[in-house]
């Protein structure tokens, strides 16, 4: 038997608006050479990919570890000409085919999923308008735990105690 260290994933940052002379191959060394004063070493940063977003800004995703992230998200990265900030890169993945977060529907094992009453049929084979919506996911919870229904409020004007109001304010008990 073999004890093997889990390997920590690598953080992912985004730099918005990057020049157009910034490229993958070479936002390493530029970072490197123009900001000396941040301390960081070749292989720090492993850049993974650029896009552009509908307004045509460019923004570059890199790959750091946790001590060189919390460095570039509390001081100006120079590039080029400019100064820019970096932020978290965080997307939910979500698959539009199931309906369930964590993965995309590339690699989607389940059925294919209604996204207004989650019914096993597709939206464009819908006959009757919804009694109800629901949430794929919430159909999930409610089925391992059938006594809770997440979707009504969790506190009922029935169920508030009898020394507190809605303002806020305390009554005093007699």
């Amino acid at each position: 038997m073999e004890a093997t260290v889990h390997k920590l994933r690598k953080l992912r940052l985004i730099v918005y608006n990057i020049p157009e002379d910034i490229f993958l191959q070479n936002i390493e060394d530029t970072l490197l050479n123009q900001n000396p004063d941040l301390g960081l070493m070749k292989g720090y940063i492993d850049p993974k990919f650029d896009f552009t977003t509908k307004n045509q800004y460019r923004n570059m995703v890199i790959e750091v570890e946790a001590k060189v992230r919390k460095i570039l998200l509390l001081t100006n990265i120079k590039l080029g000409w400019h100064i820019f900030k970096a932020d978290d890169y965080v997307v939910a993945m979500r698959c539009f085919r199931c309906r369930r977060y964590n993965h995309r529907n590339k690699e989607c094992k389940g059925n294919e999923t209604c996204p207004i009453c989650s019914g096993a049929h597709k939206l464009k084979d819908r006959v009757a308008e919804p009694k109800s919506f629901k949430c794929v996911n919430c159909k999930i919870y409610n089925k391992f735990n059938p006594h809770k229904n997440m979707h009504e409020p969790l506190v009922t004007r029935q169920e508030m105690p009898q020394y507190a109001s809605y303002s806020g304010e305390v009554q005093k008990e007699h």
